[in-house]
């Protein structure tokens, strides 16, 4: 039997069958391929090289992003990096539906828009402050008729901020909008995992409608169980913290260790300086301790 049929009845394809498949000319295949956004084929000799069947959706998918969504090469590939196979696709297909469904229009509930001097007034704050909250990427107000006008996420933010500080969250006793840089240290980390995890737990389960309703369901109603888990881990941070000292059990017992064996000695109280002063004289145990703050 010929090499080329025993090729063709394992779904293996020439480069001009595949270009003739995907309606793409055999140049820009090759240089998919040393793009990295395909991977390389079955070479079987130096001019002769043949093509799975799932190369045919991966080059379709690529003219799709090229010309139904306008990315570059660079957006392509890292959207495809790592794919191996239909489901990685079928995963990418999914974020693309997910993109175009939430950007771009307002997901809060208050969908009226507010101009820049209306926010001012109505949430109670000020233009530096804004301007701090559109520089942390927490607002993306737009611009019309050269004025900042804020709807839909941003109006919920400032309203929740207003409210922390009826709270007693306020700038008098030291709280400021920079404090929210922790929360979007690690919450920019956790939506990048939520994303991932919907879409790898979906992607071939259920109908692109289904996930996006799923995913509007979760933007809306999963915060309950975010904020007992929130609540679970302040607990839990809080009974580990001995008086006297801002640190956990773990971090303050390491951070000990480490002085105590620098200093070659022991003060023989956990958590205590065992460090001697300019003057010659030990330091007495807890000198050195913090406060809870």
């Amino acid at each position: 039997m010929p090499a080329s049929h025993t090729k063709a009845d394992k779904g293996l394809l020439r480069i001009s069958e595949l270009s003739a498949l995907t309606d793409v000319p055999a140049p820009s295949i090759k240089f998919y391929i040393k793009e990295g956004l395909l991977p390389p084929p079955l070479k079987t000799s130096r001019n002769m090289a043949y093509y799975d069947e799932s190369f045919v959706d991966r080059i379709r998918f690529i003219k799709e992003l090229q010309t139904q969504h306008f990315l570059p090469l660079r957006v392509i590939r890292e959207i495809l990096s790592g794919s191996d196979g239909n489901g990685r696709l079928a995963e990418a297909q999914v974020l693309l539906e997910l993109k175009g469904s939430f950007l771009g229009r307002p997901v809060g509930e208050r969908s009226q828009p507010l101009a820049e001097p209306e926010v001012i007034t109505q949430f109670n704050t000020y233009e530096l402050e804004l301007e701090k909250l559109r520089g942390m990427g927490i607002l993306n107000p737009s611009e019309t008729g050269g004025q900042r006008v804020y709807d839909g996420d941003d109006l919920d933010f400032l309203a929740a901020l207003e409210n922390n500080r009826r709270l007693g969250f306020r700038s008098e006793i030291g709280f400021q909008v920079d404090d929210l840089a922790i929360y979007l240290r690690f919450l920019e980390d956790l939506a990048r995992e939520e994303v991932k995890l919907l879409i790898s737990r979906t992607a071939s389960k259920l109908s692109s409608e289904e996930i996006k309703q799923l995913a509007e369901r979760g933007i809306r109603e999963f915060g309950p169980l975010l904020m007992v888990l929130r609540r679970k881990m302040i607990l839990k941070v809080l009974s580990g913290l001995r008086p006297g000292s801002s640190e956990s059990p773990r971090q303050g017992s390491n951070g000990s260790r480490k002085r105590r064996k620098r200093n070659g000695r022991s003060s023989g109280v956990p958590g205590a300086a065992a460090a001697k002063t300019s003057g010659g004289d030990e330091e007495k145990p807890g000198a050195g301790s913090r406060g809870l703050s």
